[in-house]
């Protein structure tokens, strides 16, 4: 089963405090709101607003692990060496498959609107924003062949056994997101009454990037069957092959979003809204990775050279989608046709 690393609750604390410590200020500078609060309409404003926002993300990864072993130089995939235990332990079988990884995603949103552009019955605002978003992730196994680990360990109670009894040994590739994702976005407002609510349909054009993780293992291992001087037979580990590798996407994707907001209550020039948004992005950086590396040894006993080739490899849907709830605090407090307030 896969392990899930939660560390939502204290980011979203984090994210609460600084922003009811940003409303506290805001609402404490009545001086500028009750100069403003007779003017009859923010149609002419700029609206910056600070928000907090809770989503997922949801993508498909496929993957592979395999390995080819070579004894002397020879491939295994050609007439097979004499030693019986050499050809049932050198090659590892190839292991594919996919997985759809999802993730949680907590975070900060700032966006701000420009003044109602004048289109009779719409009066929509231009908005562009961004985020920060750290994502609680779960590790998937795209690919796995065996129980590889780092170490390969002796059968409980079995003082003579064969390689194929050792434990920890096979092939495995996994993948995981960062923890942190950036988005930006740019879009339309569009005002629509539905008696007492104020709700803002909110179509938009958005960017994601967000790096996901790859790692590989390859774990195995070749032991000999030797008879001592004293014609006792022995078995014992002669060669352990241990391949990890670490890589990774920088990801870059874009895709339309809808959003719809809410406004659910004012305080002078502070209001606060609502939000649910969805967003289908399409990757536009490398989908896909390959890691190739090689293992040497030989055995204790003879002199036969042995030589692992491990492939890892894995690829992205093009597709990737997000979703995400959220409140967001809105000042209407600047001076008309300004932007925060400042310009001459």
């Amino acid at each position: 089963m896969p392990r899930i690393a939660c560390r939502i609750s204290p980011v979203l604390r984090f994210i609460i405090v600084i922003a009811f410590a940003v409303t506290s200020l805001l609402v404490a500078d009545r001086s500028v709101a009750d100069s403003r609060s007779g003017a009859g309409s923010d149609a002419n404003r700029w609206i910056p607003s600070l928000g907090i926002t809770l989503g997922a993300t949801i993508h498909d990864h496929d993957g592979t692990a395999g390995s080819d072993g070579f004894l002397n130089g020879q491939s295994l995939d050609d007439p097979p060496p004499p030693d019986p235990l050499t050809r049932s332990t050198l090659n590892r079988p190839d292991a594919a498959g996919s997985q759809t990884l999802k993730a949680i995603n907590v975070g900060g949103v700032l966006e701000i609107e420009t003044p109602s552009i004048p289109i009779p019955f719409l009066r929509p605002r231009i908005f562009f924003g961004g985020e920060l978003e750290h994502v609680s992730s779960q590790e998937r196994n795209l690919a796995t062949e065996g129980n590889p680990e780092p170490t390969l360990t002796a059968p409980a109670g079995n003082l003579s056994f064969s390689a194929v009894e050792l434990n920890g040994r096979g092939t495995r590739t996994t993948s995981d997101l960062d923890n942190m994702q950036l988005g930006a976005w740019i879009g339309v407002s569009i005002p629509v009454q539905l008696g007492d609510w104020k709700v803002s349909i909110k179509p938009s054009a958005r960017y994601l990037n967000q790096k996901v993780n790859f790692t590989g293992i390859f774990s195995h291992g070749i032991r000999d069957n030797f008879v001592d001087s004293g014609n006792r037979r022995r078995d014992f580990p002669t060669n352990t092959f241990l391949v990890q590798i670490e890589d990774s996407l920088d990801v870059h994707a874009i895709g339309p979003g809808l959003e719809i907001e809410i406004e659910v209550g004012a305080i002078r020039s502070l209001s606060t809204s609502v939000f649910i948004n969805g967003g289908a992005y399409r990757v536009l950086s490398d989908r896909d990775i390959q890691v190739n590396s090689t293992g040497l040894g030989s055995t204790n006993s003879i002199s036969e050279n042995f030589e692992f080739e491990t492939q890892f490899t894995a690829e992205i849907d093009p597709w990737l989608y997000r979703g995400n709830v959220g409140m967001r605090f809105k000042w209407k407090g600047s001076p008309e046709g300004w932007l925060f307030g400042l310009g001459g």
